[in-house]
């Protein structure tokens, strides 16, 4: 999502109709981070190179 605000927006919508339901949120740098932890309630918030650096070593240990 190109802005903090449409992605509050567009979380709303299924958060309403299935308060269940749990969001993640890919942004790309920290900044956008702490804007969208303010507009997108209750939805995980996470830095795409942060989770990337995390994923890559662990499936390179699965390959091997």
């Amino acid at each position: 999502m190109p802005d903090a605000l449409n992605a509050g927006q567009t979380i709303a919508t299924p958060t309403t109709l299935k308060p269940a339901v749990q969001m993640l949120v890919r942004s790309h740098c920290e900044d956008e981070v702490r804007r969208r932890v303010k507009v997108c309630d209750g939805a995980v918030v996470f830095l795409a190179e942060d989770a990337l650096a995390r994923l890559t070593p662990r499936r390179a240990l699965e390959r091997s």
